[in-house]
């Protein structure tokens, strides 16, 4: 054998572990691929599941008597509430804000619908245009992040 034939066998074998590399690559490519979008689908669903369950703080919240009573009385004016009656009123109305500020973090995120959130802010808006709540807003929207207050007080909301 000469050199020439060992050089053109040495060619063709580094041109078949070449191809041998990128089909390995292009496998490992398309399987990470999937364990991403398997984790983002996971990362999703995670994230409805914490937004349910911070919704549902509030809801429970209210299915207790005296918090529902508290909570309606609020609503339609509250200075008329105890200093008790405010703290126990706010605690509700701190967890329904938080909860929104997550679900806003969530439609950033773009791991939630923004024409569902839009319709969440449309609820907020009528929530918090009672008169007891709009007061409560007013002297607290300071504690809530600076996104969520200036969607929430949009006027074209």
């Amino acid at each position: 054998m000469n050199w020439e034939a060992i050089g053109a066998i040495g060619e063709t074998v580094g041109a078949v572990a070449v191809i041998a590399t990128l089909f390995y690559l292009a496998v490992q490519i398309r399987q990470n691929n999937r364990n991403v979008e398997e984790n983002i689908r996971r990362l999703r669903l995670d994230a409805g599941v914490s937004t349910i369950e911070s919704f549902s703080r509030y809801r429970a919240y209210l299915c207790q008597a005296d918090m529902a009573a508290i909570h309606l009385k609020g609503m339609a004016d509250y200075t008329a509430l105890s200093d008790v009656e405010r703290v126990r009123f706010g605690a509700v109305m701190d967890e329904l804000l938080y909860s929104y500020s997550t679900l806003m973090l969530r439609v950033q995120e773009n791991t939630y619908d923004r024409a569902n959130w839009r319709q969440h802010m449309a609820g907020l808006r009528l929530q918090l245009g009672q008169p007891g709540a709009t007061e409560w807003w007013r002297r607290n929207q300071i504690k809530f992040p600076h996104a969520l207050v200036a969607e929430v007080n949009r006027s074209d909301g």
